[in-house]
């Protein structure tokens, strides 16, 4: 078993010069512990391999030489630098020359995004110098692990380039600055900086801004701050809370560096913030950020430009079992998503047709090439994860959700107001995802209007696409409006012997959170039975309107309609039947794809008539 003591003995080696300080071993590990590292060092090698293939090395034009060619975006992204870690541990492990050529290529290209202040910026036409934290660690992770791989002369000019950007963090990680996954990724820049560059004041600098991040952390076990302004509350009490932003950095960094530096009070408060967001992760290692400020970003395995879940789950839980499930599940979901080499974003985007943003993929490698670093704890399997042994029914004021626990079924219900970007994630008591033991993700949300809030990780869908959030909608006036875009609906939730009902009550409101003129009042009521979920509407003061109700399902997976039900066989056998009182249409033939969570769907819809109740009722 790798101790907790060789583990942290191993992370806060002091550095003679750039000496190779490799994983800790302290003992084989048991099965469990070697499906995780065998996993992550098989992952790391389809991935880096990948990405070497997708390596400029002979162009015109210098600017290009050494720069990832993005298959998605054509062109190359201004973090490709973060690469430099994994291709140094794949030279180390694969004794591939070209790797160590690649790891030297790439940090020459960082050149490209290089500010006289000693910041990188996030692109050359991009001028935000946050992501220098990013940077940063990636570069002092590969030193601090791989560095005696360089020649003396090139490790020397490396210390000296992060000895720059260290310069410029310091002047620029204050309290309030950018999102919260900033701040709480600074303490492990600034801790492998002081132990490379030996100095202390980083150490101490590390020290305040641990500190100071502990008041990010909510009585729930929720980090907040994802969002502006970080500390503001929304009218329903709702707090700036992004599940992906929290898994796949903010929570691993700082569990890093609580870690390296033995703080054991922090770690624990890192572990039990980890049991609480581990709360939403599916049975099949798939993250529910359904509702999250920053769900623009959500990609069914977690965050599309994030580091990845598992290396600090397991630091954070070394000793704990089902912190080491969860990270085997979320890795085997990432071997599932990876396609011709390249993590994929989402279960669904292969099917399209299209290319995978790089980002994914450099971004994730960080992440294994961290694991297999820092050495994989014991684990024999089998541990149940905490949606898999849920209360049936459970609150969450800090996001006003409800988290559904009933026979095979998992569902998320969200009314959550505090909006990132106008219609970005869904409220008004959407069913904002549906899960089954057999059958997986049969319905969730996506941002209530598809958009690039940050541009240029994955372009646009060529193809068909739509909401995938079931919801009421209606045309009044010319303009659609919508219940997941009323943010003060009211949502009452019980339990009763044989089923859970949610039920929201609301307007159908537009884009800016107005009612319509006149208002149409909705109902949405969700049953929740063993066998069936109902999901019952019903508008007021409309002739008719609209229930959309997308289906996910992948393309080839057989599709059978009639007047009032669907039959989607998956391709393990098991059918998902939706049937309807009133009479149901496929709206878009074929299939739609969402780049949030990264599905494709069938679109289902059914007409209501203002003052009728309708009900629908999913069946696996």
């Amino acid at each position: 078993m790798v101790s907790r003591r060789v583990f942290l003995k191993a992370g806060t080696a002091v550095l003679p010069a750039l000496a190779v300080a490799g994983p800790a071993t302290a003992a084989l590990p048991l099965e469990g512990g070697r499906a995780i590292e065998s996993l992550a060092s098989r992952l790391l090698e389809t991935w880096g391999s990948a990405l070497l293939r997708l390596q400029v090395r002979a162009p015109a034009d210098r600017a290009f030489l050494g720069g990832l060619l993005c298959p998605a975006c054509a062109r190359i992204h201004g973090r490709v630098g973060d690469a430099v870690y994994p291709f140094l541990r794949l030279a180390r492990t694969t004794k591939d020359e070209r790797y160590l050529a690649a790891a030297r290529d790439v940090f020459a290209w960082m050149e490209n995004v290089s500010r006289e202040d000693g910041s990188w910026v996030n692109d050359p036409f991009n001028g935000w110098p946050g992501t220098t934290v990013f940077a940063a660690i990636a570069l002092g992770e590969g030193l601090h692990h791989h560095g005696g791989q360089l020649p003396p002369e090139v490790g020397a000019r490396w210390q000296e380039r992060l000895a720059k950007a260290m310069k410029f963090l310091d002047r620029f990680l204050t309290p309030t600055v950018g999102n919260v996954n900033y701040r709480m990724s600074g303490p492990l820049a600034f801790a492998l900086a002081a132990e490379l560059l030996r100095e202390p004041r980083y150490r101490e600098r590390a020290r305040e801004m641990a500190s100071a991040v502990r008041g990010s952390f909510l009585p729930s076990g929720f980090v907040y701050g994802e969002g502006h302004p970080n500390d503001r509350v929304s009218p329903r009490g709702c707090r700036a809370i992004d599940l992906g932003y929290n898994v796949e950095e903010s929570l691993p960094n700082l569990a890093a560096y609580a870690g390296l530096v033995g703080d054991d009070d922090l770690l624990g408060l890192v572990r039990a913030s980890w049991r609480t967001h581990l709360e939403f992760l599916l049975p099949d290692g798939g993250w529910d950020n359904s509702w999250g400020t920053r769900n623009y970003k959500w990609t069914y395995w977690g965050s599309r430009t994030a580091d990845g879940a598992p290396a600090g789950l397991l630091v954070a839980g070394a000793d704990d079992p089902v912190f080491r499930e969860a990270a085997l599940r979320n890795l085997e979901l990432l071997e599932r998503c990876t396609h011709d080499g390249l993590l994929h974003g989402g279960p669904h985007l292969h099917l399209t047709g299209e290319r995978p943003c790089l980002h994914h993929t450099f971004a994730h490698a960080k992440m294994l090439a961290a694991i297999l670093d820092r050495g994989v704890p014991d684990h024999v399997g089998g541990a149940r994860l905490p949606r898999e042994t849920a209360p049936r029914l459970r609150h969450y004021p800090d996001i006003e959700s409800w988290l559904v626990a009933r026979g095979p079924w998992r569902a998320t219900v969200t009314a959550s107001d505090w909006q990132y970007v106008p219609e970005g994630n869904a409220s008004g008591g959407a069913l904002s995802l549906l899960w089954h033991e057999r059958a997986g993700l049969v319905l969730c949300a996506s941002m209530t209007q598809y958009q690039q809030v940050e541009p240029h990780n994955q372009p646009l869908h060529a193809g068909a696409t739509l909401t995938l959030t079931p919801a009421i909608e209606a045309t009044v006036g010319g303009s659609v409006y919508r219940s997941l875009n009323d943010l003060t609906a009211a949502v009452e939730a019980r339990e009763t012997a044989d089923a859970i009902e949610v039920a929201s009550r609301g307007v159908l409101a537009g884009r800016d959170g107005r009612a319509s003129s006149p208002p149409v009042a909705f109902r949405l009521t969700y049953r929740f039975r063993d066998d069936a979920v109902e999901i019952r509407a019903r508008v007021d003061g409309v002739d008719s309107a609209r229930l959309a109700v997308p289906v996910v399902s992948a393309q080839g997976e057989a599709v059978s309609v009639s007047a009032t039900e669907i039959a989607i066989t998956r391709r393990a056998g098991l059918v998902v039947l939706v049937s309807a009182s009133r009479s149901l249409r496929v709206d878009t033939p074929g299939r739609v794809f969402n780049h949030v969570p990264g599905v494709q769907a069938v679109p289902v819809v059914v007409e209501i008539a203002g003052g009728e109740d309708l009900l629908v009722t999913i069946r696996a």
